[in-house]
């Protein structure tokens, strides 16, 4: 009876999906098979994939921040009729200090701004490996 049923199915189209480790790197593979003949078959880097979703989420906190920074920038500064804008000289001298300045030399504060930076990225990695990690148990 098994036999028949797998001969019925050969008759219609089915689409057929499947992860396999091929050379260290996770795959997908999505297939269509009928009259026991496979078409259209897909192969798709899932490591690749995930990549890029990361990349992408990743950028759009980069520009998070330096759309703000450019944001608390002009308000410092002063826009002029032409169009131009100017920073004041106490801007200039305290971030070109700020610019020259290894991370391990800054001030206790000038370093607190930079970790509420990389907290950003701490929280976006966070909620990464949770969402991962429910991914994964829910397979079981």
């Amino acid at each position: 009876m098994e036999r028949l049923k797998w001969y019925l199915k050969q008759l219609l189209p089915f689409t057929y999906v499947t992860t396999f480790t091929e050379n260290d790197q996770r795959r997908l593979c999505v297939w269509r098979m009928w009259l026991g003949r496979c078409f259209s078959v897909s192969t798709y880097n899932l490591a690749a994939r995930a990549k890029q979703a990361m990349r992408e989420k990743l950028a759009a906190i980069i520009h998070g921040q330096w759309s703000g920074w450019m944001e608390y920038l002009f308000q410092k500064g002063t826009f002029n009729r032409d169009g131009t804008w100017t920073m004041p000289a106490w801007a200039v001298g305290r971030w070109t200090r700020q610019m020259k300045t290894s991370y391990d030399d800054l001030s206790e504060e000038e370093k607190e701004s930079d970790r509420q930076e990389a907290d950003v990225f701490l929280q976006f990695w966070e909620v990464e490996q949770k969402q991962a990690l429910k991914s994964f148990l829910s397979r079981f």
